[in-house]
């Protein structure tokens, strides 16, 4: 009897085992299958394709450019109220024909509420991001028929305002939404609008443009504003279709797609981010003619940040000398720190160059989007050689962060390093 209880536990073992494996498999398949169509999830809406529009707080500023008075208003008002609602009518139609073509039953898969092959899940998922092939059109027709109704109630003074309003209006609707994907280990400054950073270069405390007025950089912004606006309308269309063709064929798993479409959107970036890296290194030359060399690299790095912001989350060193600056510790300890944070700084800030420099030759010269978390499989063909290097250089940092850590709590006492311990976890905790 021992035995037959035995033998019947170790087939539930063995069974236990099977099932573990066959849903570590589906689930992986899952992740893949999320991970192989950036930006589009099986709960996705159908308004993340249906782009550019304008919200209506964009619409009271581009009223507010324009100079609409209050008799104009009205008509206006009632024009923007259609244009929101031929968007929702037309969304409606995008959803219900996403459900019938079996959305719903997508989203179940992937809530486990019913099961499906790997197959058929990449087949159907497939086949309904082909629905939304329609909505960027269609996005453009109506912003169109909008803006030139707008256009046919402006007086002439208006009407010289207009062009202006209407970059700053596509850099808005076309440009700015791309940063969110900011954090994401592959974005690479597609969002990035050098006119954003100089106003804050401007303004803020401390900013490297602050007190600097050169009719050099309003000649360069005015140059720019035009180059971006010319950039925009020229591959706008063509960048948007290319993404969402790309999730379509990634599922379909056809390379020979996937790779011309790869070289359309590197292209796309390269016209983008080679207009800002050129403005941004002008100013930058302007700058150091008033301020000097590390005033200019103060304004180059604002730009590396942005274009690559999740390279420069806040690391262990930034928050220990951030709960060393704000206890109440001997000012001589903290001078210390100050010293060996600036050494910290100059380091950490070398390899992240030297990273964004990899990083940015892999898209230029090899046609790869290449970062830390690239799998060899993908970028061994074009880039393996960027990418070792690419590698060396995130252990470089790594053991760079993990020293400095080490030194800063070298410079406290023991009950001091149990505080900010503490302190740092429960700072770790709340986020």
């Amino acid at each position: 009897m021992w035995i037959m209880r035995m033998k019947t536990i170790s087939r539930m073992m063995r069974t236990g085992r099977q099932t573990s494996r066959v849903w570590t498999r589906l689930s992986m398949l899952m992740i893949a299958i999320f991970v192989a169509t950036p930006g589009a999830t099986a709960q996705d809406s159908v308004y993340d394709y249906i782009k550019p529009r304008i919200n209506r707080d964009q619409f009271a500023v581009y009223c507010g450019q324009l100079g609409i008075d209050k008799n104009q208003r009205g008509i206006i008002d009632l024009l923007y109220e259609d244009y929101a609602t031929e968007l929702t009518d037309f969304a409606d139609k995008i959803d219900t024909r996403s459900r019938i073509a079996g959305r719903t039953r997508l989203e179940n898969a992937f809530a486990g509420r019913i099961s499906m092959r790997g197959g058929e899940l990449r087949a159907l998922r497939a086949k309904i991001l082909g629905i939304y092939r329609e909505c960027g059109p269609a996005a453009d027709e109506m912003l169109h028929n909008f803006l030139a109704g707008i256009e046919g109630f402006l007086n002439e003074d208006q009407k010289q305002r207009l062009p202006a309003a209407q970059r700053e209006l596509r850099r808005k609707i076309m440009l700015h939404p791309r940063q969110a994907g900011s954090r994401v280990f592959n974005y690479a400054g597609e969002g990035v609008d050098v006119l954003q950073l100089v106003e804050k270069a401007s303004t803020e405390t401390g900013g490297e443009l602050l007190g600097i007025e050169d009719k050099a950089i309003d000649e360069l912004l005015t140059r720019y504003e035009l180059d971006l606006d010319a950039t925009l309308r020229r591959t706008f269309a063509d960048e948007r279709r290319s993404r969402l063709e790309y999730s379509i064929e990634k599922l379909n798993q056809n390379d020979e797609a996937i790779a011309k479409i790869q070289k359309q959107l590197t292209e796309h970036w390269n016209a983008l981010f080679e207009l800002n890296r050129d403005t941004v290194k002008a100013i930058g030359e302007v700058i150091e003619r008033h301020s000097g060399t590390f005033t200019r690299n103060l304004w180059e790095d604002r730009f590396n940040q942005v274009a690559f912001e999740w390279l420069y989350v806040p690391t262990l060193p930034d928050r220990q000398m951030d709960w060393i600056r704000s206890s109440e510790l001997d000012p001589e300890l903290v001078q210390k720190a100050e010293i060996m944070y600036s050494s910290y700084l100059a380091g950490r800030d070398g390899l992240q160059r030297e990273a964004i420099s990899l990083m940015v030759r892999a898209r230029q010269e090899r046609g790869v989007t290449l970062h830390p978390m690239s799998l060899p499989s993908e970028v061994q063909q074009n880039a393996g050689d960027l990418h070792k290097d690419l590698l060396r250089n995130s252990g470089a940092k790594k053991n760079h962060d993990t020293r400095y850590a080490g030194e800063f709590e070298s410079l406290l006492s023991a009950e001091q390093r149990k505080l900010m311990r503490r302190a740092l976890l429960g700072a770790y905790r709340r986020r």
